[in-house]
């Protein structure tokens, strides 16, 4: 009758001889099955051969294990489908990794990145930072959410937003750390704050940049701003079309920037620069710029020339504000010539008042 119970095939020749535990399942007289260890030895009592078998009841037990591996099988798949990077480390080298670090990280499969150093992947940019937070997980310490920079197998340059954890696998210190990769956000971001501050079509300085000087005006002793003025630029656009007038401004800007890069373009046709010191120096400087638009611009197998008037105003006559400094230069651009031989003028309280009494 005891071996007609589920046990394994193997249970009838194993009573005969000294065993360790086996593993029975009892199948009771309602229907329920309990999960038994039997322990079997053989004696000799009265000539007779016996067997002893001791059991113990492990159904609880079995039942806690199977469910154990089930969250275990489910706690990996969860894992292995997660929209994220997730990385077991041992603060050197990397333990696990799901599918998706092995994509972020440019691996062919997640087993190659086991037993890398973390190191490895962290940017120059980021490694300090890292190697600090590492220090922290070392001593039990969870770290908060953190920007690092990573470099993927191939190169690739990416941004992410790390959390990490402190754990413990047995004896064994380890972190858990997932990573959310935020490259395409931080871009777009950067590419916001770059446009808000920059000409889209130039890549010069904008009016908001230029205008954000004030601080550095009222510091100044005496400093000067240069406008310019592209003349009768309109003419380009009906001429060859707008296109064509956006190359020619390109590349207007490009020779501007490559003797000052603190020009800003202010208006469509209109650019300026602020400098520390006199009207003087500032005149210098304005016929260089000038000078950097002797030189046609080509375009549509054609040679374009621009011609430029400047205006000149200084903190001294204007006050230290960069509002009136810029009013200041535009009065004077208005007096000047848009003849080459007298392009340039300053401004002046006498042209202030002649503007007015205008």
């Amino acid at each position: 009758q005891l071996l007609s119970l589920r046990a394994p095939p193997t249970v009838a020749e194993s009573l005969e001889q000294p065993s360790e535990s086996l593993p029975v399942n009892l199948v009771l007289a309602d229907g329920s099955t309990r999960s038994i260890e039997a322990t079997t030895a053989s004696i000799n009592h009265q000539g007779v051969p016996h067997t002893v078998i001791v059991w113990r009841d492990v159904t609880a037990q079995r039942s806690l294990e199977r469910q154990f591996a089930d969250g275990q099988a489910l706690f990996t798949t969860l894992l292995e489908q997660l929209p994220m990077a997730v990385v077991l480390h041992d603060n050197e080298r990397i333990v696990y990794a799901n599918p998706y670090t092995a994509a972020a990280a440019r691996a062919e499969h997640a087993e190659d990145l086991v037993g890398r150093e973390l190191r490895q992947f962290v940017h120059p940019d980021s490694l300090r930072s890292t190697l600090e937070r590492l220090e922290q997980l070392k001593q039990g310490r969870a770290v908060g959410a953190s920007d690092v920079r990573f470099i993927a197998l191939d190169g690739t340059v990416l941004d992410a937003e790390v959390r990490a954890v402190p754990i413990k696998l047995g004896d064994t210190q380890l972190t858990l750390m997932t990573y959310l990769d935020v490259t395409e956000q931080r871009w777009n971001q950067h590419r916001v704050e770059y446009l808000a501050f920059h000409d889209p079509l130039t890549g010069l300085r904008n009016r908001n940049a230029f205008l954000e000087q004030q601080a550095w005006v009222s510091a100044q002793t005496e400093a000067t701003l240069i406008y310019l003025d592209l003349c009768d630029f309109a003419a380009v656009n009906d001429r060859f079309g707008h296109a064509a007038g956006d190359r020619v401004l390109v590349e207007i800007a490009q020779r501007f920037q490559c003797l000052d890069e603190r020009v800003a373009r202010l208006e469509s046709d209109a650019f300026a620069l602020l400098i520390e010191g006199t009207p003087d120096v500032a005149e210098h400087l304005a016929r260089q710029l000038l000078a950097t638009l002797e030189a046609p611009v080509e375009i549509h197998r054609s040679s374009v020339t621009v011609r430029v008037r400047v205006g000149l105003a200084s903190t001294v006559v204007c006050g230290a504000n960069i509002l009136e400094l810029l009013r200041g230069g535009v009065m004077a651009l208005a007096s000047a010539s848009s003849d080459q031989l007298a392009p340039l003028r300053q401004f002046s309280r006498e042209l202030s008042t002649t503007t007015t009494d205008e």
